[in-house]
């Protein structure tokens, strides 16, 4: 197994990077480029930009907005269980390394994260940075599935969002809420309703995961 995880609304309780924008940015702006993102108008990246753009916190104030943050019900025994079976879990989010190592840390996880780069630029600006946006979108989630899952892993992935869909393409297992949850049953992708990492604990234990899988080849699973 290798299992991919999406960060926000998913893994932290919150969509940390939601919150961010709304608290220290132009919240009205910024909702209206999300939903130009939505729609097709604008890429992820335009988006973030643009937010970013009009964000004002110093370090201290982004570093006690994170500490606040709360994991989703159920993942520090989740993580622990993949620990225990040598499963890989990485972190997969549209969103910004920083307030991702911030919480985990906060939190005492120490998980692999792949997501786009931000700084601080003094005296209370952000510049947000790309590294992977030469992969078809902002952060490409299928891409980074592809480059780390080695011949005969089966591909767990959790997430719950619109720029998720491109993890999700490349998996085994899905996982899925919210947007990814419409976008699997629109494409008649087989998928677990995610309500919470003790419900996906209970599908991956041993003795549970052949049922999973007969279930999965009849239907879509979890409505």
């Amino acid at each position: 197994m290798i299992v991919f995880c999406d960060f926000d609304g998913t893994l932290a309780q919150n969509d940390v990077g939601d919150m961010l924008f709304k608290t220290f940015a132009n919240g009205t702006e910024c909702e209206k480029w999300v939903q130009q993102w939505l729609r097709g108008e604008i890429s992820s990246r335009e988006c973030m930009e643009r937010e970013a753009a009009t964000a004002r916190l110093t370090r201290e104030q982004l570093d006690a907005f994170c500490d606040a943050q709360a994991l989703a019900p159920g993942f520090r025994d989740f993580a622990e269980f993949c620990r225990q079976r040598n499963w890989p879990l990485l972190v997969l989010s549209d969103g910004l390394d920083y307030y991702i190592q911030r919480v985990l840390r906060q939190h005492k996880l120490n998980l692999p994260i792949l997501a786009n780069h931000l700084e601080f630029v003094p005296p209370d600006r952000i510049a947000v940075s790309f590294p992977y946006f030469e992969h078809s979108c902002g952060k490409c989630k299928g891409y980074h599935i592809r480059r780390l899952a080695k011949p005969g892993e089966k591909i767990v992935y959790i997430g719950d969002g619109y720029s998720a869909r491109c993890g999700a393409q490349e998996a085994d297992i899905i996982f899925a809420k919210g947007d990814l949850a419409k976008w699997c049953e629109e494409k008649s992708r087989e998928y677990f309703r995610f309500e919470n990492f003790e419900n996906v604990l209970n599908w991956l234990k041993e003795g549970r995961f052949e049922t999973a899988k007969r279930i999965m080849a009849g239907h879509i699973a979890g409505r």
